[in-house]
């Protein structure tokens, strides 16, 4: 992190003085050698005295004009709007945001100098939110944007690196930036105190001008002084109070500083549970506390984050649950049952830490099963004593609290059981004969009162492309095409457009009353046919008759093929006897 921090803030610095130049104004070159000498070592750290004495020319909007622009932008935003900023930004329509006399391109930059100032990883209408209150808060300046933003003065040591860094990569080219800086962090430390403070002045010089620069630019606007609030003493944990009740002796200056509190440390390593459970309840008390006060006095700024780290350990949390009254889970499975019972007796005494888990694996493994068998009983008694101790305890809490630990209960999802595929014997099933399957009780899917049937989707209310054109027509549309003649005589690529969606619409419908005509049951399709669709009846009756009597003259054709198939088997027949009457003759 801190070497990617040094790449960043080189390549930084060699922008500085471009940045600087866009508010300042070029010094004049001297013509001597020394004064160029002077020009050069100005150019690495210092400023031009001359430029102090004017101001930037700053476009600034008023507050109200902020209040404005947010509210349009609002207007505009779509609903339910889950798209990242960055790309909403572009979508936007920023005709309709601008307003008097701003611009649209003016209304752009001004709102990226307001996202500047925000936290930005969310949608454009979070950051609306954030900006209102930015603006209720502490107020906007339009022109603290990233690009119209200063650059920090550089300090002492660093005008020192980069003014020897390409010295050093001369006499070292085959070392890389790491090491090249542990060799200019040593040179420096070793530099005499009045080289030292040649930088230590020039740092400074910069200091003073960076603040001048910073005053200009905040001309003409003023930030609300924000109450702020008060400054409130992080918690400490629960060996620091028991430390602080203790620091009378320290006051008096008879006891040294560290040994009292190596001696205070062993005191409360060997304290019970019972004693160590009087300071751990104060210190969850003070953090309790702490983060509601915290949150009150933040509850207007947006950019606020509340702290995750608790001023308590788990082995403190797990101390206040023993002596609240509430039981210790039990393990797991039996193999945890075992190497807690091993671990806690002196069975692995000699035994390095590190290996253990090894060791506690190897002794379970030569158990026999009679022996872990005895671990699994143990366990469900163990897990049966603790269920009946767990609701005795969530008894003696009140409703809130006994909610919250009820929250903590994660139920474990089930694993679905693997289903037994019974072993079929393949003779068997070819004897028997099939069994039907019981049918279904067909239920009607056709609504009587609204005359609809279930799922049925609904056709195209359009009969052709101008129609659909029609209906998606603006009103703020140039030169719309009013009729049937006129959209048949243009032949553009707006007509193409809308037949193929037509095409389409058409082609989805299609398969939706495919998907949906499957579904219905023999009687729900007649009954479609007949509300729907009478013709196909009609067709359907005389397509019948014709398939019955393409079907039986193309039985009566098949029948003729197998008379002709047996009278050539016949032959053939008769072709073998002769075959094997000659053979007989000619052995005889």
């Amino acid at each position: 992190m801190g070497l990617d921090r040094k790449r960043k803030s080189i390549n930084a610095l060699q922008n500085t003085d471009k940045k600087r130049k866009s508010i300042t104004e070029k010094k004049p070159a001297s013509s001597s050698s020394d004064d160029s000498d002077e020009q050069s070592d100005h150019d690495n750290g210092l400023l031009n005295n001359e430029v102090k004495n004017e101001n930037p020319t700053i476009s600034r909007w008023p507050q109200e004009d902020i209040k404005k622009l947010l509210s349009k932008m609002e207007l505009v935003l779509p609903k339910n709007d889950n798209q990242i900023f960055r790309s909403r930004f572009s979508k936007l329509d920023w005709d309709k945001i601008q307003f008097d006399s701003y611009s649209k391109d003016d209304c752009q930059s001004t709102w990226l100098a307001i996202q500047d100032q925000l936290r930005t990883f969310k949608t454009i209408g979070d950051l609306i939110h954030d900006a209102r209150n930015l603006l209720e808060t502490k107020g906007i300046d339009t022109y603290r944007s990233k690009t119209n933003r200063l650059p920090k003065p550089r300090t002492a040591y660093m005008l020192y690196y980069t003014e020897i860094l390409q010295k050093c990569k001369k006499k070292h080219p085959d070392l890389k930036l790491p090491q090249l800086t542990q060799i200019i962090a040593e040179k420096y430390k070793k530099l005499s105190p009045d080289k030292k403070q040649t930088f230590i002045d020039r740092a400074q010089q910069l200091k003073t001008e960076y603040i001048e620069l910073v005053d200009k630019t905040n001309v003409g606007f003023q930030f609300k002084e924000p109450n702020k609030p008060k400054k409130l003493n992080k918690p400490k944990t629960p060996f620091q109070i028991f430390m602080e009740s203790k620091t009378s002796d320290l006051e008096s200056g008879t006891v040294n500083k560290t040994e009292f509190q190596n001696q205070l440390k062993e005191k409360w390593d060997g304290m019970t549970e019972k004693k160590k459970s009087k300071w751990i309840k104060l210190a969850k008390e003070r953090e309790q506390t702490y983060l509601t006060n915290l949150k009150e006095d933040h509850k207007n700024d947006p950019a606020f984050t509340m702290p995750t780290k608790s001023a308590l350990t788990k082995g403190d949390r797990n101390i206040l649950d023993s002596q609240s009254g509430k039981p210790k889970k039990p393990p797991v499975n039996n193999y945890g049952l075992f190497s807690k019972e091993i671990l806690q007796s002196n069975a692995l005494e000699g035994v390095p830490p590190k290996e253990r888990m090894t060791v506690l694996s190897q002794k379970w493994k030569a158990l026999s099963d009679e022996e872990r068998q005895i671990y699994t009983d143990k366990l469900k008694v163990i897990t049966e004593r603790y269920k009946t101790e767990f609701d005795a305890y969530l008894n003696t809490l009140p409703e809130n609290e006994r909610q919250l630990e009820m929250s903590k209960i994660k139920a474990k999802p089930r694993k679905a059981e693997p289903k037994v595929v019974p072993r079929i014997n393949a003779r068997e099933v070819i004897s028997e004969k099939p069994t039907e399957k019981p049918k279904k009780k067909s239920t009607s899917q056709y609504n009587s009162k609204t005359k609809t049937f279930k799922n049925e989707p609904k056709p195209v209310p359009y009969k052709n492309a101008f129609e659909l054109y029609r209906s998606k027509l603006e009103a703020n549309e140039k030169n719309p095409i009013t009729s049937l003649e006129d959209w048949n005589k243009k032949n553009g690529k707006k007509q193409l457009v809308f037949e193929n969606e037509l095409k389409a619409l058409k082609k989805e419908y299609m398969k939706n009353l495919k998907v949906f005509l499957r579904g219905l049951s023999e009687e729900d399709l007649q009954l479609y046919l007949q509300l729907r669709k009478p013709e196909f009846l009609t067709g359907k009756d005389s397509g019948d008759s014709e398939n019955e009597e393409n079907s039986s003259s193309e039985d009566d054709d098949d029948d003729k093929d197998d008379d002709n198939d047996d009278d050539e088997d016949d032959e053939d027949e008769d072709e073998d006897e002769d075959d094997e009457n000659e053979d007989e003759d000619d052995s005889e």
